[in-house]
C-alpha cells in the first residue's frame, strides 16, 4: 500500500485489505471469472428457492423432485448445452477444418466412449463430486482421477482466456502453470484426507497416523510442492535469459488464475459439500466468453451455413437448450412421477459419461 493509503488506514486494516485489493480484477479474464461466479450464485440461490418450493409446498421427496440437489442440478441442465455447443464449436474451428483434424477429433470421443466403459467397470461412482457415492479406496481412486482431469481442462481453458486478455503472456509456459495448479489441487486434496477433514475421504487411506503423523504428513507435500516451483521457476528464468522478476511478471496472471480457481473449489465445496461449484464456473466463464466472441463479430471462425446460424444466435440456443432439459425434466418427474432421472441425459452416471467424453473430445488445437 502506498504512503498515503498507510497513513489514512490503521496498519492492522491494512493488512486486512491487502488480501482484498489482491482479489481485485487485474483483465478481463479475471472480471469475467469474477461475473460468471456471481451469475452461478445467483444460479444456485434460485434453484435452491424452487428445491424448497418443491418439498415444502409440494410435498415431494428429493428423488421426485427436479432440483433434488440444487448445485448438481445445475450442473446437470448447464452441462448438457456446454458439451453439445463446444462439441459442434470444436468441428467448427477454423483448425479442425481439414480430415486429419477431423479425425482427431473422431478419435478422441471413440477414445471417451471407451473410457466411459472402463470407468464403469471399474466401479468409478456416478457423482464422484461427492464424497456419499465413494464407498472404497478404488471408487476414490477413480473419482479423485476423473475430477484431476476436468481441473486440468478446466485450468488450461483459463489459461488460454488469460491469453487472450495479456499482451505478452507466455504460451510457451502454460502448460508448466497447468501441471503446478492441478499439482496444487492434488496435495490440498492429499493434505485435507490426512487431516480427517472429511471423515469418508480420510476413512479411504490405507493407513492409520497419530495426529502429530498426519499433521507432518499433509505439510510435507506442501513445502515439497514450494521448493519444486521455486527450482522450476529459477530454471525457466535461466532457459528464457530473463530475471526471476520479469518472469513473474510474465506468469503472475496464469498464477492468479489458477490460485482462483484453486480458491473456487475449496469456497465451493465449503459452501455445497461438493466440488461441483468449479464445474459451474467453467461453463459459466465458457457462455461469457463465446457470447462476447460473437458479439465481436468474430463467427468467422466457423465455417458452414448452420455454424454461422448458431454463432449468430448463440444466448438463444444455449438457453433455449436449458429450458428444453428442465421442460424434459418436469415432464418425466411429475408427468411420469420418475425417481430417476432421465437415462443417458439426467440420469445418475449420464454427466460422468458426458464429462469423460468432453474432455477426450476437447483435446485438439482449437481457435482459442
Amino acid at each position: 500500500m502506498s504512503r498515503t493509503g498507510a497513513a489514512i488506514y490503521p496498519e492492522g486494516l491494512s493488512a486486512v485489505l491487502r488480501p482484498v485489493a489482491w482479489l481485485r480484477p487485474r483483465n478481463q479474464a479475471e472480471s469475467r471469472f469474477w461475473i460468471a461466479n456471481g451469475i452461478a450464485l445467483a444460479l444456485l440461490g434460485a434453484a435452491w428457492a424452487v428445491g424448497l418450493v418443491e418439498s415444502a409446498a409440494l410435498g415431494r421427496t428429493a428423488e421426485h423432485r427436479v432440483i433434488e440437489q440444487p448445485v448438481v442440478a445445475l450442473v446437470h441442465f448447464l452441462g448438457i448445452p456446454h458439451y453439445v455447443l463446444a462439441f459442434f464449436f470444436l468441428l467448427g474451428s477454423r483448425h479442425n477444418r481439414m480430415p486429419g483434424a477431423r479425425m482427431r477429433i473422431g478419435l478422441g470421443f471413440l477414445l471417451g466412449v471407451v473410457l466411459c466403459a472402463a470407468y464403469a467397470a471399474a466401479g468409478g461412482p456416478p457423482f464422484p463430486g461427492s464424497s456419499a457415492h465413494i464407498v472404497d479406496l478404488r471408487s476414490g481412486l477413480l473419482a479423485v482421477v476423473l475430477f484431476a482431469c476436468f481441473v486440468l481442462h478446466e485450468i488450461r481453458d483459463q489459461g488460454a482466456f488469460v491469453s487472450r486478455c495479456e499482451d505478452g503472456a507466455p504460451r510457451s509456459l502454460l502448460w508448466a502453470v497447468v501441471m503446478f495448479g492441478c499439482a496444487a489441487v492434488a496435495v490440498l486434496a492429499w493434505s485435507a484426507a490426512v487431516l480427517g477433514v472429511n471423515a469418508q475421504a480420510q476413512a479411504l487411506l490405507p493407513f492409520d497416523l497419530a495426529p502429530v503423523g498426519r499433521v507432518v504428513a499433509a505439510i510435507l507435500p506442501i513445502l515439497a510442492l514450494t521448493l519444486a516451483v521455486r527450482r522450476a521457476l529459477r530454471t525457466a528464468a535461466e532457459r528464457e535469459s530473463l530475471s526471476h522478476h520479469v518472469l513473474w511478471q510474465r506468469l503472475s496472471p496464469y498464477i492468479r488464475m489458477v490460485a482462483l480457481v484453486i480458491g473456487v473449489i475449496l469456497v465451493g465445496a465449503a459452501i455445497t459439500g461438493r466440488v461441483y461449484w468449479v464445474v459451474l464456473t467453467h461453463f459459466m466463464v465458457w457462455y461469457l466468453f463465446s457470447t462476447a466472441a460473437f458479439d465481436a463479430d468474430r463467427g468467422d471462425e466457423l465455417s458452414g451455413d448452420w455454424r454461422t446460424w448458431v454463432g449468430s444466435r448463440f444466448r438463444s440456443v444455449h438457453w433455449a437448450m436449458v429450458g428444453a432439459l428442465v421442460a424434459a425434466s418436469l415432464v418425466w418427474k411429475y408427468g411420469f412421477d420418475q425417481a430417476s432421472g432421465i437415462p443417458f441425459l439426467l440420469s445418475d452416471g449420464a454427466f460422468v459419461n458426458w464429462t469423460i467424453i468432453h474432455l477426450s473430445s476437447s483435446w485438439v488445437n482449437r481457435s482459442s
